[in-house]
């Protein structure tokens, strides 16, 4: 007996178009990138944060060592370094030792005198971190306002004194390692200046012609890493370290 067969035909695989009856409008795949930026744009400043906070962490930890280093060259010397000092040598050069050449004998890894910020920053004279020589170790003449050495015995209040912080020199205008303009960041770094200068007569800011001063930095969110002479380093706001002499002269006293 002959069977009847149906022909069959097999529906195609629902596609888009044929679910929905049409495809998405200009105006819904706007929106749908619209939706993706603004994600985009919250997010991407915080993995930016959480970056920098990293790189904070690593900026911490170096001036922990440093720290470690300061308090066994003040053990050994009873004193602070100085910032800068010049030392003839027999052939007739001049070589310049600054605080850190002083204490880097004490930690080998020369990799803790550049923040992890501004890794092109070079040790020496432009570099990351200043030191309150200020109040620790002015190598002018005293007739200039001088006051090396300072004493150990002489910061009576270690824990509440500024050592070393991160710097951003005396300028706002792009970094060169070697440039002696002050109206470049990073130039003279190697030093920070209180918010008021100490009563020494002859006394100056690091720049004396032109009366610039060394700033502490801003570049961790907003804020800056500090090392004090008892060791211990904590982040602050600028502003909070510049309200007065209080956290820069070793005594805790607002004035110079």
């Amino acid at each position: 007996m002959a069977r009847a067969t149906e022909a069959t035909t097999e529906s195609p695989v629902p596609t888009l178009q044929s679910r929905g009856g049409r495809g998405f409008t200009l105006i819904e795949l706007l929106v749908v990138i619209g939706i993706i930026a603004i994600l985009a744009a919250i997010l991407f400043p915080v993995f930016s944060r959480a970056r920098e906070k990293a790189r904070q962490a690593t900026c911490k930890s170096n001036l922990r060592q440093m720290g470690l280093a300061m308090r066994m060259y003040v053990q050994d010397w009873e004193a602070y370094p100085p910032q800068h000092a010049k030392c003839p040598t027999p052939d007739g050069r001049i070589i310049h030792v600054r605080w850190w050449n002083a204490i880097q004998p004490y930690q080998r890894n020369f990799q803790i005198f550049v923040c992890p910020t501004v890794p092109h920053w070079k040790p020496g004279r432009n570099m990351s971190y200043g030191y309150n020589y200020q109040y620790l170790g002015n190598a002018r003449p005293p007739d200039q306002g001088g006051n090396m050495p300072v004493y150990d015995s002489q910061i009576q209040v270690p824990s509440q004194t500024i050592c070393i912080a991160d710097s951003d020199g005396t300028g706002r205008l792009p970094y060169d390692p070697y440039s002696k303009d002050p109206h470049r960041i990073g130039n003279h770094g190697y030093t920070i200046d209180p918010p008021e200068l100490p009563p020494r007569p002859g006394n100056y800011w690091c720049i004396r012609e032109s009366g610039f001063k060394c700033w502490i930095s801003r570049r961790h969110n907003g804020g800056a890493n500090v090392l004090f002479c008892d060791g211990h380093v904590k982040w602050y706001r600028r502003e909070w370290l510049y309200r007065d002499n209080s956290m820069w002269n070793g005594r805790g006293d607002p004035n110079p």
